[in-house]
């Protein structure tokens, strides 16, 4: 699998191996070709109106650790990342109808 940080001078091959971009999707999409992708799936902010928080876990065996587990086996638990936005957008439709036109647009004939 591909890994990168952009398309960048990445030339699209719809047969070719697997492809993750990081970047944002509305940037991302509007270098695809039309029609170019099987499957579009798109799970967007859901505007809220809180600050959304998600943390990463790490847990390891440790007979002092602060939770138990499997079989009552204790863990240590070492947050790995603390992420956090405001889930709340002035122009919410600004925001998504963009992203679902070029999605749309990027999506083959027999696509889901």
């Amino acid at each position: 699998m591909n890994y990168g940080t952009g398309m960048g001078s990445t030339i699209w091959d719809p047969m070719g191996s697997s492809l993750v971009v990081l970047g944002d999707n509305l940037d991302v999409l509007a270098q695809l070709p039309d029609e170019a992708v099987p499957l579009v799936y798109i799970d967007p902010p859901f505007n809220t109106g809180r600050r959304q928080k998600r943390r990463t876990l790490r847990t390891t065996r440790d007979r002092s650790g602060d939770r138990i587990g499997f079989k009552g086996a204790a863990y240590r638990t070492i947050q790995e990342s603390a992420l956090a936005y405001d889930d709340i957008f002035e122009d919410y439709w600004g925001f998504l109808e963009p992203r679902l036109a070029e999605a749309w647009r990027v999506l083959a004939p027999d696509g889901s």
